[in-house]
């Protein structure tokens, strides 16, 4: 059985990172459990019953396995926050269905915003960095949001500043220094040469086998 996102207006590269980010879901699980007075693996199980799912559906929706689905209903683990943003994701359901109920809470407000700009965040770099990894993708939104505590918005600026800060000088090559002069360093071998060995080592980890690693270091 497969699942889509429902609602999504993207590309299907777009929809792919869009699911990444919603199993991640950029929103930690302490302000969940803050937003929450009831029992949730009750509702879960409430939820699951009446839209007639199996248990193992629910399992696949939530990117678990069926014995960790069976702890969250049964009440015996806490429900991780990318579980449920998920199955919000895949169902199309409201998240505030399962943690509270039915009844609306502001903070799960905040919880939506911050996952759709993550999801935003991401059809960015997917645009601007074809070939970045998903890890480096989450890192870089896991910076931007620890730089704006207090309204993360998903901003081209502030995520290539996140870039930069997350990788360095691997997809922005034209901000490397430019290799230390000689002359600068009045006949001192040792410094120039501990400084040129500093330089070749950021360029061998930022530009393994790369074309542009080979322009930065000259060769």
């Amino acid at each position: 059985m497969s699942f889509k996102l429902q609602g999504f207006d993207g590309t299907p590269e777009e929809e792919h990172a869009a699911e990444e980010a919603a199993m991640q879901a950029m929103i930690n699980d302490q302000t969940l459990a803050q937003a929450l007075s009831v029992k949730v693996h009750e509702n879960l199980e409430a939820f699951r019953k009446k839209r007639k799912f199996k248990k193992a559906e629910m399992a696949e929706m939530m990117g678990v396995s069926s014995r960790s689905y069976y702890m969250y209903e049964t009440g015996k683990r806490a429900i991780p926050s990318s579980a449920l943003v998920q199955l919000e994701a895949f169902t199309g359901a409201d998240l505030n269905e399962v943690l509270l109920g039915g009844a609306k809470s502001p903070k799960l407000d905040k919880i939506k915003f911050v996952v759709d700009e993550a999801i935003k965040a991401l059809c960015f770099l997917g645009h601007s960095y074809e070939n970045m990894p998903m890890e480096t993708k989450r890192a870089v939104i896991d910076r931007m949001f620890a730089r704006q505590p207090d309204g993360v918005k998903a901003r081209p600026d502030d995520i290539i500043g996140a870039v930069r800060s997350v990788t360095r000088y691997k997809y922005h090559p034209e901000d490397l220094p430019a290799p230390p002069l000689w002359e600068s360093y009045m006949g001192d071998q040792r410094a120039y040469e501990r400084d040129m060995a500093e330089r070749d080592k950021i360029i061998a980890e930022d530009f393994p086998d790369d074309e542009a690693g080979k322009e930065a270091s000259g060769n």
